[in-house]
């Protein structure tokens, strides 16, 4: 089996979400070592995928700063599943 290559691979973060059992607070901007979570994810993942989705239905300019921005397809928190769901229609990659 040969190695998929980068230019192939979207990844996606599901910084999305209701957040009820963290205050409401959105827990992708939460600072950990002086970054938002989101910076540690997308830092991560850069080296292994082309293209970042970033799955958010709020502050979709702060999280611009680190790939492109889309929101749940069905609109409000639906859950991580309705994230991958968007995600995978949003991938113009052959793998997600």
């Amino acid at each position: 089996m040969s190695a998929i290559a980068r230019g192939d691979i979207t990844a996606a973060i599901l910084a999305g979400g209701a957040a009820q059992r963290f205050g409401g607070i959105d827990k992708g901007l939460v600072e950990l070592g002086s970054r938002p979570l989101v910076a540690w994810c997308a830092a991560a993942l850069a080296p292994q995928a082309a293209t970042l989705l970033i799955v958010a239905n709020r502050n979709a300019e702060r999280y611009a700063a680190y790939g492109r921005v889309i929101a749940d397809r069905a609109g409000g928190y639906r859950g991580p599943l309705e994230g991958i769901r968007s995600a995978l229609a949003a991938a113009t990659t052959p793998w997600l």
